[in-house]
């Protein structure tokens, strides 16, 4: 399964509503050399708050679409990382995401609202905090 599979979309609705985090592992980073592309999910340390939260900004960024591109600004996803926040992310948890993957998008912007609350998302702050 890839990340443009159409049963990555359903899949991703279903782990969100559970609050379950699901990753995509290329076999070069599965132990013991094991054959095939796994899906490895876990469930996070603690329940979050932020969960609302992030459908509310998603709703208000991309209307659901982990495809989606701001022209002007580069921002893309569900919930429209800019390219450097993207960067940021990746050398902070120091973890490589593939932002052209919805599961990984959605990771990323609930560990970051996590850890750094709502301020990657002042600019649509007026749609989202209602």
């Amino acid at each position: 399964m890839d990340a443009s599979d159409p049963l990555i979309g359903a899949l991703v609705g279903i782990l969100l509503i559970l609050n379950v985090y699901a990753f995509q592992v290329p076999v070069s980073e599965v132990p013991n050399n094991l054959e095939g592309t796994f899906l490895i999910v876990h469930q996070p340390v603690k329940t979050t708050s932020n969960s609302a939260l992030m459908r509310r900004i998603i709703e208000c960024e991309s209307n659901w679409d982990w495809k989606k591109v701001n022209p002007e600004s580069g921002a893309f996803g569900y919930c429209q990382f800019l390219p450097k926040t993207w960067d940021y992310v990746q050398k902070k948890w120091k973890m490589k995401l593939d932002r052209n993957n919805p599961v990984h998008q959605l990771y990323a912007c609930q560990r970051l609202l996590d850890e750094e609350n709502w301020v990657h998302w002042l600019a649509s702050k007026s749609c989202w905090d209602r």
